[in-house]
């Protein structure tokens, strides 16, 4: 898998491993260009990790890629940053990560998500409570549903995206239509940097009440119906 990635320059998330649920998994695209004959694994350093200063050399990461319905998982070690020569006339800065150990298929989530990136709708707000009684708020873009989450993109400053950063819990609203609108608790399940000024935030619900949130799940569920039955609509027009 990872053979046909690096033969067109696919992309590969990375993320340090977290071993509580005390902070959100930040995880960065990249490309893969070269697999080694010794194993070790060529992929440029995404600008914004470099940024973050996510990684250094001799740290363990997780390398996630992605061929068709195939998830695959695995852990690294990152050898060194290096100026690697992509073709004559391009040269990248790198990572030389060693051969991935104890590979694991992985299912990101329970539910079927529906794409909503191109619907009109209201922004999904964020908020919580910070230090000395205050409150953060932050908008984002709704880009997808599903029974379990939602996916949200955020642009703004770096002071904002680096409180998203440090935060595991908001309050969500969410206008998943004109007339349905849902605030709920949600959990930070992943995070993906979207360039040098932007966030994509894997959001669980996070409802302790096994009727409410059986309740919206089966909400949210009609309403993914409702979207991909407007989008087959539109398609066959």
């Amino acid at each position: 898998m990872l053979n046909r990635l690096a033969s067109r320059d696919g992309s590969v998330e990375m993320s340090r491993g977290v071993s509580n649920d005390q902070s959100a998994v930040v995880m960065y695209r990249s490309r893969v260009f070269k697999v080694m004959q010794d194993g070790c694994i060529i992929v440029e350093i995404p600008r914004q990790a470099l940024q973050d200063k996510a990684f250094r050399v001799g740290d363990d990461l997780d390398l996630t890629i992605m061929v068709n319905n195939q998830r695959m998982v695995a852990t690294c070690t990152l050898h060194e940053a290096f100026s690697y020569n992509v073709n004559p006339t391009l040269k990248v800065t790198c990572y030389r990560l060693s051969s991935g150990r104890r590979p694991k298929r992985e299912q990101r989530r329970s539910f079927y998500r529906v794409s909503v990136a191109a619907m009109a709708l209201k922004p999904t707000k964020l908020s919580c409570e910070i230090e000395h009684g205050q409150r953060f708020l932050c908008e984002g873009r709704l880009s997808n549903i599903g029974a379990g989450g939602i996916g949200v993109s955020i642009r703004a400053a770096r002071t904002i995206l680096n409180q998203i950063k440090r935060t595991r819990h908001f309050d969500c609203s969410v206008w998943l239509s004109e007339e349905h609108n849902i605030n709920v608790p949600v959990r930070v399940a992943h995070i993906s940097a979207l360039g040098d000024d932007g966030l994509y935030l894997g959001l669980q619900f996070a409802i302790e009440d096994a009727v409410q949130a059986k309740q919206l799940e089966q909400r949210i569920q009609q309403r993914c119906t409702e979207v991909q039955r407007m989008q087959l609509q539109r398609r066959r027009a």
